[in-house]
């Protein structure tokens, strides 16, 4: 029979091996903690030049107003939180909403008129 505490360091150990290679594989190593490599992550986030400009979220042919998403080119305006949407995002949103059409009478997004 197999003895129950030797059982529980097993499983210590694979949770352990399981946690090193984790953070292996996000940058970090052994004995990396996980808030220094958020810390790192969001570092290199704030440097990178392709992050979109905050002024631009939600304004016309700007960035995309989801948070998520904030891809270039939102033309699409949307009729509830009165901001700008890419295609692709107001085509989710109309999917999802569709009792816009008895609010609003038309879409819950719609292409921005020039």
């Amino acid at each position: 029979m197999e003895d129950i505490h030797n059982k529980g360091e097993r499983k210590e150990v694979k949770t352990q091996k399981t946690l090193n290679t984790f953070a292996s594989i996000m940058g970090g190593g052994y004995g990396v903690s996980m808030s220094s490599m958020i810390k790192r992550a969001t570092a290199q986030l704030s440097e990178d030049e392709s992050t979109p400009d905050p002024a631009l979220k939600g304004v016309k042919g700007g960035n995309c107003n989801r948070a998520a998403c904030q891809k270039p080119n939102a033309i699409w305006y949307n009729h509830s939180t009165r901001k700008h949407y890419c295609p692709s995002c107001a085509s989710l949103l109309n999917s999802h909403n569709p009792d816009a059409h008895t609010m609003f009478g038309h879409a819950l997004c719609t292409p921005s008129e020039d």
